[in-house]
């Protein structure tokens, strides 16, 4: 066992290297569940890895499995689903190599464990967008504050029941940064890279819009079409340009509580929800949905106001068969 005191990704740490370490039921009963941990899922590979240890006799071979300690307990940094397969054997006992990384006390000590988390499964393609999001949401001020404010934001289960998520938060970046562009949707980038390069005053306006947009249209299992990507990137976009900004000396300009009238609009058009079955964010979907938002918009900005309105009409939108 060596120990180390060194700052690791503007961190203090110290680290304590073990080449094996016995695992017991007793000892993983002991072990606390961070807020940057994905839930566990017990699949195939879990059991097959619970067989595997059982004709090894308990010995987990060509892996190591990292730890933290934080606040006097320990924590799964990479290697939960390992320790899940070993309680599944049935084993008193299992030997792996461990890494055992001692974290200071406090706030800093649970954004470097989440840090670690990041580091060490970035680079795994199994883990969820949403995974990595939850881990960063320690870290990430930004992310953090969207959570906060948005509490109908979430990592998982989401539109699974009455009172779950309406909305991943890997979805709402990636819909966010493609409203953004000129053309919106195709590829917006990874959701760590959304997340990294959203700034504190674009997050505020994104806060603004999902607030909107939740008042519109809830929880309510008729509105879950409106909550997905194709919709939710152009009521963006629009949001974008005709409420924070301008699109046009034409263009109409909308204040907050026109435009979540128009929003109730739009759920209120059985027409447009069924149509949005099995649409995407692909070119051949992304103009007309965009013909009928663009009308559903208008009829309700004239009921109000009994004018008609000039809606943004970008290169991109072909009137032609909408």
């Amino acid at each position: 066992m060596a120990k180390t005191a060194k700052k690791e990704n503007g961190f203090m740490l110290r680290k304590c290297v073990q080449d094996l370490m016995v695992f017991t039921p007793a000892l993983l009963a002991t072990f606390k569940v961070g807020s940057f941990q994905r839930p566990i899922t017990v699949n195939a590979k879990v059991h097959q890895l619970a067989v595997k240890l059982k004709a090894t006799g308990g010995i987990l071979e060509d892996s190591i499995i990292q730890l933290g300690v934080w606040m006097g307990f320990f924590y799964f940094i990479d290697g939960q689903h390992r320790g899940k397969a070993f309680l599944l054997s049935g084993l008193p006992e299992m030997l792996v190599k461990t890494t055992v990384t001692y974290y200071e006390d406090g706030p800093e000590g649970e954004k470097a464990m989440a840090q670690a988390y990041l580091d060490a499964n970035r680079q795994i393609v199994r883990q969820k967008p949403d995974d990595m999001m939850r881990a960063l949401e320690c870290i990430n001020p930004v992310v953090k504050q969207i959570k906060s404010a948005c509490p109908f934001i979430g990592y998982d289960q989401v539109r699974r029941s009455d009172g779950s998520p309406v909305l991943s938060m890997s979805t709402t970046l990636r819909c966010w940064t493609a409203s953004a562009n000129e053309v919106p949707g195709g590829n917006s980038g990874s959701s760590m890279d959304n997340a990294e390069n959203l700034s504190a005053a674009d997050a505020k306006n994104l806060i603004q819009f999902l607030n909107i947009a939740f008042k519109a249209w809830g929880r309510e299992p008729e509105n879950h079409r409106l909550w997905a990507a194709l919709n939710l990137t152009l009521c963006m976009w629009l949001y974008r340009r005709i409420v924070i900004g301008t699109y046009s000396q034409r263009s109409a300009k909308l204040d907050d509580d026109m435009f979540i009238k128009c929003l109730m609009g739009v759920s209120a058009t059985a027409l447009y929800i069924d149509w949005l079955v099995g649409r995407n964010t692909s070119e051949r979907d992304r103009s007309p949905c965009y013909g009928r938002l663009r009308e559903i918009f208008a009829k309700r900005i004239q009921l109000e106001t009994g004018k008609k309105p000039a809606m943004p009409s970008p290169p991109w939108f072909h009137k032609k068969g909408t």
